[in-house]
């Protein structure tokens, strides 16, 4: 959406997905003027004017509404010349401009719709992207025309602008819709916890404020946990000592393992606008046929781990296991190819599939592992699990570096693990912003 001087028109939306609309706001005093669920391009005009645009689907076109305060004016997508076209209004501009058909229209709406046709003008061709010289009232744009660039510069105080049709007085759009204000800050916040969980909130709360990540907590994770492809349990039908117990360890446990990455390392899942990022669920039980204590997956934006606080074992590797994952997700939107598949497949035995990709199960599964080989020359895996698939072979990896002593240093001594770490940590240095790390535990054994 666009925006522009003294307002903002934004998405809003909770942590488990998200609900487009508009909202105008006063960036210095967070005042809202407009909040509502129709989707518009938002462009402020001169002496507090306002354009608001929707793409109208039935006449594939774009609607408008301008004006200001309590009065403002409709036109219907049908009344522009350049119907199905592009419309789009310049900040600080009271014109719209409207570019199709090989030709560029200025239109103005009020009680009226003006419009002139630059093509009269000796202006021939589509402009996009024109700007505003507000101080002198100017519109400046260019086009591409025989081989080369022209700039414009257009004074529409100039111009003869002719009579289109008549626009239609509606009410004032500038309204805040209460309902979704309250489901917005309800969704950013979380769904209030029992009683028995404050303090547990209350962790939670220091962990997100220091890590810049978000948990939910008990039935808080209900609209999310819905989004994971295997079912899962939330901890309130636990007991409630046995929930606070549990949901309280792993916190515990997220802490310790969040302190092993470099400082602001988890806040750097947000997209480019800051939206989403990484989401814990805590919950009582994610089913599976293997037993799975923890899974990701992800939505829109965000990065989901789903951590069962009833499994009360190796709590600190499955955070560091689950959050390889969410990385190797934001890598893929980064760079699709930040971990070269070939060169990653060139490390393990040679004729070896992954179970997943094997025509028949090996008959030795802990063949070639960590736990079961005597000389590390033979081993390539951490465990039979590692030989799932590629990216569970990656999150054991990590898992052990991250969270263990004694095993991450005899691991590297493998002359396949060794190389998969490197590529690892390629991966992660050439998409993150590393300015400020120094040195990082998943390189200190290399």
């Amino acid at each position: 959406m666009s925006a522009g001087p003294g307002e903002s028109a934004v998405v809003y939306g909770g942590s488990a997905g998200s609900v487009c609309g508009t909202a105008v706001f006063d960036p210095e005093t967070g005042a809202i003027s407009l909040l509502q669920e129709q989707r518009y391009q938002v462009m402020l005009a001169p002496a507090g004017g306002m354009s608001l645009l929707a793409f109208d689907n039935d006449k594939m076109g774009y609607s408008a509404l301008c004006g200001s305060g309590d009065t403002f004016w409709f036109a219907n997508a049908s009344l522009f010349l350049d119907a199905g076209g592009a419309l789009y209004a310049a900040g600080d501009a009271e014109e719209l401009i409207g570019v199709g058909t090989g030709r560029t229209t200025l239109y103005n709406v009020g009680e009226s719709i003006t419009a002139c046709d630059l093509t009269a003008n000796g202006i021939a061709g589509e402009m996009y992207d024109c700007c505003v010289l507000p101080e002198a009232g100017l519109l400046v744009g260019g086009m591409y025309e025989n081989g080369a660039f022209r700039l414009y510069v257009i004074d529409p105080a100039q111009l003869t602008f002719e009579p289109v049709a008549s626009a239609v007085s509606v009410p004032s759009p500038l309204t805040v819709d209460e309902t979704l204000l309250q489901a917005y800050w309800g969704a950013l916040n979380g769904l209030p916890v029992a009683e028995s969980l404050q303090e547990a909130r209350q962790q939670a709360d220091v962990l997100e404020q220091r890590y810049g990540v978000r948990i939910l907590l008990s039935s808080q994770c209900r609209e999310a946990a819905a989004l994971s492809s295997y079912p899962i349990t939330l901890s309130d039908i636990m007991d409630a000592d046995a929930e606070l117990n549990g949901i309280r360890a792993v916190l515990t446990a997220m802490d310790r393992s969040f302190a092993l990455y470099p400082e602001g390392f988890l806040a750097q899942f947000h997209n480019g606008a800051g939206e989403g990022g990484l989401c814990f669920l805590l919950v009582a039980h994610i089913d599976s046929d293997y037993g799975v204590v923890g899974c990701t997956y992800d939505s829109a934006d965000w990065q989901y781990i789903a951590l069962d606080v009833q499994a009360n074992y190796m709590r600190e590797g499955t955070v560091c296991h689950e959050i390889w994952h969410a990385i190797e997700g934001v890598l893929l939107t980064r760079n699709w190819d930040a971990i070269n598949q070939e060169e990653w497949a060139a490390c393990n035995p040679a004729g070896f599939s992954y179970n997943e990709d094997a025509e028949t199960p090996d008959s030795n599964p802990e063949r070639w592992t960590f736990f079961y080989e005597f000389s590390a020359q033979d081993v390539y895996f951490v465990d039979a699990y590692s030989r799932t698939n590629a990216k569970e072979d990656r999150a054991r990896i990590m898992e052990y570096i991250m969270a263990t002593e004694d095993v991450a240093g005899a691991l590297v001594q493998s002359p396949a693990i060794a190389p998969n770490l490197q590529i690892m940590c390629r991966a992660i240095r050439e998409n993150f912003d590393t300015s400020s790390w120094g040195e990082l535990r998943w390189e200190r054994v290399l």
